[in-house]
């Protein structure tokens, strides 16, 4: 009978391990942020106030392991396609580039001076690996071009230029 009440509580260790994991999972993939920072082009990981923060060790060494395999991905020159450019990014490059008129034609005019086709077509090059998501990769690319005092009109430029891609 022992063994038997034994192995129950076993079970509703692991049970409540996991839920705990997961619980921990989810809050973390709100927070990320808050443990990243980018060093020598390489993402790190503040484990040390993740740990602060209450993430068991299984979450944290298993964040490390993802990011180095990130900082991998992103530092050769062989980046897989599950990794970090989506089809999506790449093909909404693709348009940008051979589209370009017609989204420099929908850009405000007080910033279109800094949307000049090379200094765009260099970032859109520049951002395509680096991009999980179209709007990400837009953002990333209208923040490169304008001056920090501007940024503040991103959101509605990027909205601007989703609407024109036709996917």
């Amino acid at each position: 009978m022992f063994t038997v009440l034994s192995f129950a509580a076993s079970a509703n260790e692991d049970v409540a391990k996991q839920s705990t994991e997961k619980s921990q999972y989810e809050k973390l993939s709100k927070d990320i942020e808050n443990y990243l920072k980018l060093e020598d082009g390489k993402l790190k990981i503040d484990t040390n106030k993740m740990e602060i923060d209450g993430y068991s060790e299984t979450i944290i060494q298993s964040v490390e392991k993802q990011y180095q395999e990130f900082n991998i991905s992103i530092n050769s020159d062989q980046v897989s396609s599950k990794s970090i450019g989506s089809a999506a990014v790449k093909k909404a490059a693709q348009w940008l580039k051979s589209n370009w008129s017609k989204v420099y034609a929908k850009i405000p005019t007080s910033v279109k001076a800094y949307f000049s086709f090379d200094v765009v077509s260099k970032y859109i090059d520049a951002y395509v690996k680096y991009s999980d998501t179209i709007n990400e990769y837009l953002a990333n690319i209208v923040n490169a071009c304008l001056p920090s005092s501007l940024e503040w009109m991103t959101p509605g430029i990027v909205a601007t230029i989703e609407l024109l891609l036709p996917f």
